[in-house]
């Protein structure tokens, strides 16, 4: 048991803002999914599709190799759909992890007016849901509060051939579940705050 004297004991103080600080200060590295390596014609594109650290890949009833399409909303603007016979794309990062999502581009490619459905799923369990209008023309779609935190978002185009561009994504560069040694620092700095403030009221 440490006393009050001990200079371990003084130092918790520091250690707890030490902790927070290290919770707080997690670099946050944006990557937009933007497709310029694809063409503009309606052809199968191999599935998995990489970009920027990120995977696309599509199902569960597309044959293999025929997943994914190619197509441009505009002069040279391509994006990437899902194949209708497979109706659902799923977008992870490579290796794993965390991620956020404040934005995507829609249009549907083959002039049609229909809705697609996103599903966010969270780090830890639960979900997010939401939907989207799509159209001939090139839309944003901003997805509000609680569209981070996720480890997968998938999206269900209902038998429609509508085609995403420009994801907008965000990752930290470390968990976003605090290391157990980080928790207990920032246990133990807690403590210290509290025992000194205990020692100074005592002293008034």
């Amino acid at each position: 048991m440490l006393n009050s004297t001990h200079p371990v004991r003084r130092l918790l103080p520091t250690f707890g803002l030490l902790a927070v600080a290290m919770l707080l200060g997690r670099p946050v590295s944006a990557q937009t999914l933007t497709f310029d390596g694809l063409g503009c014609n309606l052809i199968p594109v191999a599935a998995p599709y990489i970009e920027a650290g990120f995977s696309i890949s599509a199902g569960p009833t597309a044959a293999v190799g025929e997943e994914l399409f190619q197509n441009c909303s505009g002069v040279n603007n391509p994006g990437i759909g899902v194949n209708f016979f497979a109706d659902i794309g799923t977008l992870t990062r490579v290796g794993g992890g965390a991620f956020s999502i404040s934005s995507i581009d829609l249009f549907n490619a083959f002039g049609e007016t229909a809705n697609v459905m996103f599903t966010g799923i969270l780090n830890g369990g639960g979900s997010v849901m939401t939907t989207a209008g799509v159209t001939a023309s090139l839309t944003t779609f901003l997805f509000g509060a609680g569209w981070d935190n996720l480890v997968s978002l998938q999206w269900d185009q209902n038998e429609n051939a509508s085609v995403v561009d420009n994801i907008h994504l965000s990752t930290s560069s470390q968990e976003t579940v605090p290391e157990p040694a980080t928790m207990t620092l920032l246990a133990s700095g807690l403590m210290g705050i509290a025992a000194t403030r205990r020692r100074k009221k005592r002293a008034a």
